[in-house]
């Protein structure tokens, strides 16, 4: 049976690892799957522990929607320059603004995956607040969405830095024993 005192230490470390991750070339990717997954092991004790199956649900829908925006996003950059390749192979240069408008449409799906990625992450880490009564996971809840719906400017990034490293705060100051847990608050 999963306890809080390993929620802690499996989503402490596995956020302090994806956010390291971040920061590592090359080899900083797998830290920061690494980190993930943990993180995701973490809620899903807690959602356990706290007998709130929302908070695990939550979860998976918001790392679903960010990995198929990743994949959405490298799929169509692929095809366009497949597409470009194949088609334009030694042909004039297209226009600036021809070659950059697809590329902008890329970022634009994957920024509107990662804003609905930021949404279920904040209904989970809410309910993961509500229940613990620690509100650092609410502020990290909402730190990242903002982070995300500013990553259309490139902000984001280190507002999403920020959300890495309360998150990892927030899992630090979970309580060893459930005796402060509160039972969840109905589904919304």
């Amino acid at each position: 049976m999963a306890t809080l005192k390993d929620a802690k230490l499996i989503g402490g470390i596995g956020a302090v690892f994806s956010l390291i991750g971040m920061f590592i070339p090359n080899t900083g990717i797998i830290l920061s799957i690494i980190g993930s997954v943990m993180v995701l092991i973490a809620v899903k004790y807690i959602s356990d522990v706290v007998n709130d199956s929302f908070i695990f649900r939550n979860m998976i829908i918001s790392i679903i929607c960010g990995v198929v925006g990743v994949i959405a996003f490298v799929i169509f950059l692929l095809s366009y320059f497949m597409t470009m390749f194949f088609t334009y192979r030694g042909a004039a240069p297209r226009p600036f603004p021809q070659f950059i408008i697809p590329i902008i449409a890329a970022f634009v799906i994957v920024w509107v995956f990662m804003v609905f990625s930021a949404l279920y992450l904040r209904k989970s880490y809410n309910r993961i607040s509500d229940a613990l009564r620690i509100d650092l996971f609410r502020s990290t809840a909402t730190i990242y969405l903002v982070g995300a719906l500013l990553l259309i400017v490139i902000v984001g990034v280190i507002v999403l830095i920020l959300a890495k490293i309360i998150e990892a705060v927030a899992f630090f100051s979970i309580p060893e024993h459930p005796l402060q847990v509160q039972p969840p608050p109905p589904p919304s």
